[in-house]
């Protein structure tokens, strides 16, 4: 098929005058969902990118930057970038940002990539991965890249890479109705087509079954909300198995964002959602602590 004309962008491309994106020959374009473990990360622009582009009758994909070092951070990212989708529709995939330079190992890329690719597939969301030429050549295994897409990144006029279905080989295009430069891309596949007819979906996602409530009756737990902790363990990361101490008092619900079986805490409500995480989270706590 004849090559299609593609962007990606991120909060970073500021306003965007869609109808003139799309008048410049662009026909799809790729947002960034957001980034990390969770979905308070989403990008800021999302939103707005999403309902510009639709309005203007480009075709949608998102990708998801990815710091995870373990499957279990990695599912936790798709966690988080199934809450900032879910909802929405999509003509191009889910794409697994696979970069990050404490990522760098065959062994993490054996770990993770399959880890959020199969949770997002398992949802209903058509997920391919993205990644640099070097990585994919020299890092990423060989049975990854027959199981999964590639949308390649190599900023060239022509790649010897082989076997990628989308490529980005530019970080400097200039587009109209985008100040600045922006990624350009072409894809060499109909993916419309070849997610209307995958299962799972991403025009249906998959409805989860309801998990059961906890012991303690908690069916909802929401940002803000002022818990009470009686020698609750405490742990320094949703994902961490040693137990950093204990705590007991009134504590608040720092994002409302449940990561497995945990929530973050934090020990003054005006510290609830802020940003960077790290300064104003106290812990994480089981669900079930939470009273």
């Amino acid at each position: 098929m004849a090559e299609i004309k593609g962007i990606d962008v991120s909060k970073w491309q500021g306003t965007i005058d869609w109808a003139k994106v799309k008048a410049d020959g662009i026909k799809f374009a790729i947002l960034r969902a957001g980034y990390g473990r969770l979905a308070s990360q989403k990008d800021v622009k999302f939103e707005e990118y999403y309902n510009g582009a639709k309005a203007a009758g480009l075709d949608v994909g998102v990708y998801w930057y990815s710091y995870a070092t373990t499957a279990e951070d990695a599912k936790a990212e798709a966690e988080a970038c199934y809450e900032c989708i879910k909802g929405k529709s999509f003509e191009y995939p889910v794409f697994f940002d696979y970069e990050d330079t404490c990522q760098r190992t065959s062994a993490i890329a054996s770990a993770i990539i399959p880890a959020f690719i199969d949770t997002m597939n398992s949802k209903g969301y058509y997920t391919d991965l993205y990644s640099y030429k070097n990585l994919l050549e020299t890092v990423v295994p060989a049975d990854i890249k027959k199981r999964y897409g590639i949308w390649l990144a190599h900023y060239t006029s022509k790649t010897s890479f082989t076997g990628h279905k989308m490529w980005q080989y530019s970080s400097t295009g200039k587009v109209n109705g985008i100040s600045g430069n922006v990624d350009m891309n072409i894809c060499y596949v109909d993916y419309p087509a070849l997610i209307k007819a995958s299962k799972p979906s991403t025009s249906k996602p998959v409805t989860e079954t309801a998990k059961p409530t906890t012991s303690n009756k908690n069916t909802t737990i929401s940002k803000g909300d002022k818990v009470t902790l009686s020698n609750a363990s405490l742990y320094s990361s949703a994902s961490s198995t040693t137990v950093a101490g204990t705590k007991t008092g009134t504590y608040y619900v720092y994002n409302g964002e449940k990561i497995g079986t945990r929530y973050a805490i934090t020990n003054s409500s005006s510290n609830v959602d802020k940003t960077p995480m790290g300064n104003y989270v106290t812990g994480w706590v089981e669900a079930s602590d939470l009273k």
